[in-house]
């Protein structure tokens, strides 16, 4: 049986869990509860972030699979880069990779 560090320390379970996400793509800037859809979200992301996203996921799963029915919140590194002027998102990005949705 799986053992967390809290439970060998015999801690409470947790209330809730926050996770550090690379990358949230464009339409997440904002911190957010996990959910199915936003799950799917992330897998689609992997490409954008195929070393950091794949180990995150896995964190979401863990705990999901440890604490079924509790409270996951995710907060985006790419957050910071939705609020920077327009023309500092361009830079340094190929204008054709812009319109393909690729921002900095």
């Amino acid at each position: 049986m799986f053992t967390t560090a809290m439970e060998a320390q015999h801690l409470p379970a947790p209330d809730g869990v926050g996770h550090q996400i690379v990358h949230g793509g464009p339409k997440h800037m904002a911190p957010e509860m996990v959910t199915p859809k936003l799950m799917l979200t992330l897998r689609s992301l992997i490409p954008l972030a195929p070393l950091h996203l794949p180990g995150e996921i896995k964190g979401i799963e863990a705990v999901a699979g440890h604490y079924p029915g509790l409270s996951q919140i995710v907060c985006f590194d790419t957050a910071f880069h939705r609020q920077i002027p327009e023309v500092a998102q361009w830079l340094p990005i190929v204008r054709s990779l812009w319109h393909e949705g690729i921002h900095r």
